[in-house]
């Protein structure tokens, strides 16, 4: 089955989603020939991409250390700060300034 298939022209090559999968091309030559292997034989191309974003995320579960979540910030114009924190609780009072601080 061929699923639906976007390409997006970027400066250094193409971006292209075949379903919900991205896949990256630096040039046009190597994007027109794999194009036309999918359209040929979509689940032989597609199992072969498999296999290769496999070798990639091999490393994935061998991270020693996870990446810790940045604490997300939020500014708020001043008269829409009441409005904002009854809609939106905060989690702790370290967090709980909404308006933008800018340094002097």
């Amino acid at each position: 089955m061929i699923r639906p298939i976007q390409i997006k022209v970027v400066m250094n090559g193409y971006i292209v989603m075949v379903g919900c999968q991205a896949l990256v091309f630096q040039s046009r030559a190597e994007l027109l020939r794999e194009l036309d292997a999918y359209l040929s034989e979509p689940e032989k191309t597609e199992q072969r991409f498999n296999e290769i974003s496999k070798g990639f995320n091999q490393y994935a579960d061998g991270i020693p250390e996870q990446v810790q979540a940045t604490e997300r910030t939020t500014c708020v114009p001043g008269d829409l700060q009441a409005e904002y924190a009854r809609t939106h609780p905060q989690p702790s009072a370290a967090s709980s300034a909404y308006g933008c601080s800018s340094a002097g």
